[in-house]
């Protein structure tokens, strides 16, 4: 089976877009029988679509992308007439603007939704499935809703993102995840309406990816893209004590996001000694 994605941003050999990778790897891992491909947004996504022959297509997009991803889905369906699937930021937080000829919308985090839609896909020939959590999808005129997102617990069962498939090169300072989600719940911030709770990857599993990421990639600078990094100390004292023990490959260096109210002296002390060099506040 051939599963074909199209991306709402451009092909970047610095910073990839996460999402897809990390749909891609989780893929490799669980279903290797399924092919995925990919087309970035200045991409000739049709062309792409007639050489490689999927049997469905998938489209991501954030809200400034979401109308222009719409318009791209809607001309694959009227020339090829394949089945659709959406995900992204956007469509989970406004459900309603799936339009109805899309077959199936993805809430919330990704992977296991897709891994069990397409194997059911295979089975029946069929995206709509009440049995999945986590989708969304019209019958006739109503919109319904398959109930809460299925999250990777724990979430080190999701492999590394592939930055191989998102075509990235050995420039520029990329970046990585170590968490999904925030554990504060601000009304102006969607990532506790889109990640539902807050998990994070072991200090093992972050060392790993850091460690691979610097041997393939050659990168010496990356920045951490949690939503809120420093939430535990001893999570991120662990972090920096297997960075020392492995000496920090290629002396890595970071940047991290976090917020004002959380910074201490001793958070500031933890992270320099994981190299951190900068840190991003919010505006709150």
């Amino acid at each position: 089976m051939r599963l074909h994605l199209v991306s709402d941003e451009d092909s970047s050999t610095e910073r990839p877009k996460l999402g897809l990778g990390y749909l891609a790897s989780y893929l490799q891992k669980y279903a290797p029988e399924i092919e995925v491909s990919v087309s970035f947004d200045k991409d000739d996504y049709l062309s792409d679509i007639e050489k490689i022959k999927p049997q469905v297509v998938g489209f991501s997009a954030m809200t400034p992308t979401f109308f222009r991803q719409i318009e791209k889905a809607k001309r694959v369906k009227e020339k090829f007439n394949l089945p659709l699937i959406i995900g992204g930021n956007h469509i989970s937080l406004v459900p309603e603007d799936l339009p109805q000829w899309l077959d199936i919308g993805v809430i919330s985090e990704g992977e296991e939704v897709l891994l069990r839609l397409l194997e059911n896909f295979q089975k029946t020939g069929n995206l709509k499935d009440e049995a999945i959590p986590g989708l969304i999808f019209w019958d006739k005129n109503k919109l319904k809703i398959t109930g809460d997102a299925l999250l990777v617990e724990p979430i080190d069962k999701i492999p590394f993102p592939d930055w191989k498939f998102l075509g990235v090169g050995k420039k520029g300072p990329g970046h990585i995840m170590t968490s999904r989600g925030c554990p504060f719940r601000c009304r102006f911030c969607e990532a506790g309406k889109f990640w539902k709770k807050y998990r994070s990857h072991s200090p093992e599993y972050v060392v790993s990816e850091i460690e691979t990421i610097s041997k393939l990639f050659g990168r010496k600078e990356l920045v951490i893209m949690d939503d809120l990094f420093f939430t535990n100390k001893e999570r991120i004292q662990a972090i920096a004590d297997l960075l020392a023990k492995k000496k920090n490959p290629q002396e890595m260096r970071f940047e991290v996001i976090g917020r004002a109210d959380l910074f201490n002296e001793e958070i500031a002390e933890v992270l320099s000694e994981m190299n951190v060099f900068a840190i991003s506040f919010g505006m709150e």
